[in-house]
């Protein structure tokens, strides 16, 4: 059942909500008179945990910025297995392509009680079209998201699981800081693994003082980052090929033969 959360809408044009804006990437180069004036078309609206802001196919009617809180854009495959793409924090953007198009193509689903801007499609394109700088800044965004989406698909095709469980921890945590309020299955659907090896996983790092554990439902907690960056590290070097002398067993138990010199 579609869960919603919207408490309620009204104008704002007021220091907090134009401090909100003044932290998005995209709109950092602008003056504050036109600052201003965008964010006198922004409407608030406050979900509750796990309400939906938009879902896959919705039409794309609204520009929407994170003002308070945790946004996760996900998709379904058609056998009902989730990918997460982005976990979006204050001063993210949640849809600054997508609503240039007739529909959304991913769903955004809140990990937290969330607050979020919105401001009218048709407010926003005119103001893009006038202020080429914050439409070249979202380009920028959406490259640098697509990229991030490339590489994380080269990590899924080919990185062990323990790896892609690390380098999505450091990703989210250089976004949203070191106490992550994701559950283990939404950071294992962000990893593009299951729950129980991410249980697994994550248990080992507890072990090693990596993860403080759970000090609430829903909360990951990095105790020490830097230690997790050097496992990262430690982990991705490649191996070195065992050396072994003729006829003697090797780490593994295989004992290679000797060769004839070739004539």
């Amino acid at each position: 059942m579609r869960k919603t959360g919207a408490a309620r809408s009204f104008s704002l044009a007021d220091d907090a909500i134009i401090a909100a804006f003044k932290r998005a990437k995209v709109f950092q180069h602008l003056a504050m008179e036109d600052l201003r004036e965008f964010a006198s078309y922004a409407t608030s609206r406050r979900f509750s945990k796990g309400a939906y802001i938009f879902q896959d196919g919705d039409r794309s009617d609204v520009f929407y910025l994170v003002q308070q809180g945790c946004v996760k854009l996900y998709k379904t495959s058609a056998s009902g297995k989730i990918l997460s793409f982005f976990v979006a924090g204050p001063g993210d953007t949640l849809n600054a392509s997508a609503v240039n198009l007739d529909a959304y193509f991913m769903s955004a689903q809140t990990l937290t009680d969330t607050t979020v801007l919105g401001v009218p499609k048709p407010r926003y394109v005119a103001f893009l079209a006038r202020h080429g700088t914050v439409a070249m800044e979202i380009i920028a965004v959406v490259a640098n998201r697509l990229r991030e989406e490339q590489q994380r698909t080269v990590d899924i095709a080919g990185e062990e699981v323990e790896i892609r469980l690390i380098k999505s921890l450091l990703t989210l945590a250089s976004g949203l800081g070191t106490t992550l309020l994701l559950t283990r299955e939404e950071l294992a659907t962000f990893a593009g693994t299951t729950t129980e090896t991410t249980i697994r996983v994550l248990s080992h790092f507890k072990k090693q003082g990596i993860i403080a554990g759970y000090a609430n439902k829903g909360e990951i907690v990095i105790s020490d980052l830097a230690k997790l960056q050097n496992t990262l590290v430690n982990r991705a070097k490649p191996r070195a090929p065992e050396r072994v002398t003729p006829g003697k067993a090797s780490e593994t138990g295989v004992i290679p033969l000797a060769r004839k010199p070739m004539r």
